[in-house]
């Protein structure tokens, strides 16, 4: 990854993270796109270049989530499905 990848990268993280705080203090269907770059001390601009909306957003997370697991699961020995069903619906 080089460095503008990393910065934009830090920038997706902050906006979710922007997004997770504002989710703690009003209804998913009232935050704006401002609202959440404003949280994130980032522009509309640089919401938009990494995301459509705030559905995408959201398809963000849950790839890097779905990712995330996919490799956990990748470097464990052979598990049983009650093991990869407790890896993948417990948060970690």
């Amino acid at each position: 990854m080089n460095g503008k990848q990393r910065i934009a990268e830090q920038s997706r993280i902050w906006l979710w993270e922007a997004f997770i705080s504002l989710l703690q203090e009003k209804d998913y269907e009232v935050i704006t796109i401002s609202e959440i770059a404003d949280r994130a001390q980032l522009s509309r601009r640089t919401f938009y270049r990494s995301f459509k909306s705030k559905e995408a957003l959201v398809d963000y997370y849950c790839d890097h989530q779905i990712d995330r697991y996919f490799n956990l699961l990748r470097t464990q020995p052979a598990l049983s499905i009650k093991q990869i069903l407790v890896l993948f619906l417990i948060p970690g």
